[in-house]
């Protein structure tokens, strides 16, 4: 995805990540499907740091209950849930949390998100803060971190136009009643919310989800935004427009083009067939949305330059094709086949399945010029 600077983060708490180290949750591969719903995903430094140790203190455990029962068909299980392998090897804890952490930041990588570093605050007002007992601190005088988190989301917050963030802690981020985020940070959030920024809080990536796509729609959208940026994960629709738009329409009942009108191609020119595509010139998606949990259907149009087979009755060619648009000449004693390079332009519908990231039908009909309402244009400019 580009590297553009994003509108809207989404930022997960340690506790998400603990709760599904490697991502292999419904609810999080929903969420990759759908390219987070057009949000950056952000992990603050501070929460990326306590679910790598949580990791590493989980490794060191299992180790040490490995080695006492090395036999065990349940922890080798835990084993290969905790350290997403399909074999036992000689990877320490620590050498774990590097990986892990490194597979964090390609994730980021992969969903246009960063690191967010952590806030810089002074230890005197952290202080007051936990003596205050000002959210995130409690009664118990428990807080640190999750106040150095806190404050890290309030810098997101005067950056960005829109934050999510998420976390499973509710004692300390939220009203109990509502699970919205608790009074007292709201009300410091909005000494620091600037104007046409929104902030919501969400006690769980289901909660995320629920709220963000209730009707699919943005997940589709994420789908749409995809392709016109470059790709669906491997699914390139450029290379796979070049690569089968010629199969598709020689399958299709549309075979051949005659009598479309293209500025370009000659109205003498019969029965014109797509023969090869040399350059997509111009492609737009829309009216994407999800037929099926994993599949949506979406409309494109495009622009091509690529090379038509033609017949024209007779062996009179030049009189009817400019010469430079001529690629080849076959004369028969009726008719000449030329191939002509021209433009087309193109409606196609397609449906997708986002799992096995295949095309699964296809639909196209000729976009034509209009060239009545164009002349008529002209005369209307000569009279004025």
């Amino acid at each position: 995805m580009s590297k553009d600077k994003p509108s809207c983060l989404l930022v997960l708490d340690a506790n998400i990540l603990i709760k599904d180290f490697w991502w292999k949750s419904e609810t999080f591969n929903y969420l990759q499907d759908r390219m987070f719903l057009l949000h950056a995903l952000v992990i603050p430094e501070i929460s990326l740091e306590e679910s790598k140790e949580h990791l590493i203190r989980r490794a060191q455990d299992l180790k040490v209950r490995m080695d006492e029962k090395p036999e065990s068909d349940r922890l080798l299980g835990q084993y290969r849930n905790l350290y997403n392998r399909s074999y036992y090897s000689t990877e320490s804890p620590e050498e774990l949390g590097d990986r892990y952490e490194k597979y964090i930041i390609e994730r980021l990588n992969s969903f246009n998100g960063f690191i967010a570093n952590n806030a810089q605050v002074n230890m005197e007002d952290i202080l007051k803060r936990s003596i205050k007992r000002i959210k995130p601190f409690n009664k118990g005088d428990k807080g640190f971190r999750d106040t150095i988190l806190w404050l890290s989301v309030i810098e997101l917050v005067k950056k960005y136009q829109k934050v999510s963030f998420v976390s499973e802690n509710i004692n300390d981020f939220a009203d109990k009643s509502s699970f919205s985020l608790h009074v007292e940070l709201e009300k410091e959030l909005q000494e620091h919310l600037p104007e046409h920024v929104n902030f919501f809080y969400f006690k769980s990536l289901d909660a995320f989800s629920a709220q963000m796509d209730k009707d699919k729609s943005a997940g589709a959208k994420a789908f749409g935004k995809a392709l016109m940026m470059g790709g669906y994960k491997k699914f390139e629709l450029i290379s796979w427009l070049t690569d089968n738009l010629v199969e598709k329409f020689s399958e299709s009942s549309i075979d051949d083009f005659d009598g479309v009108q293209w500025a370009g191609l000659p109205y003498w020119a019969e029965a014109p067939r797509l023969i090869d595509v040399e350059e997509l010139i111009g492609i737009e998606t829309y009216r994407e949305k999800f037929i099926s949990e994993d599949v949506v259907e979406f409309y494109i149009d495009i622009a091509l330059v690529g090379l038509f087979a033609c017949m024209i009755l007779t062996d009179n060619w030049k009189g009817i094709v400019f010469h430079n648009q001529v690629e080849m000449i076959s004369a028969t004693d009726y008719w000449t086949n030329v191939n002509i390079r021209s433009i087309g332009a193109f409606v196609i519908k397609l449906t997708f399945d986002i799992k096995s990231e295949e095309v699964l039908s296809f639909y196209g009909v000729p976009l034509e010029s209009d060239f009545e309402k164009a002349l008529e244009a002209i005369e209307i400019m000569i009279e004025d």
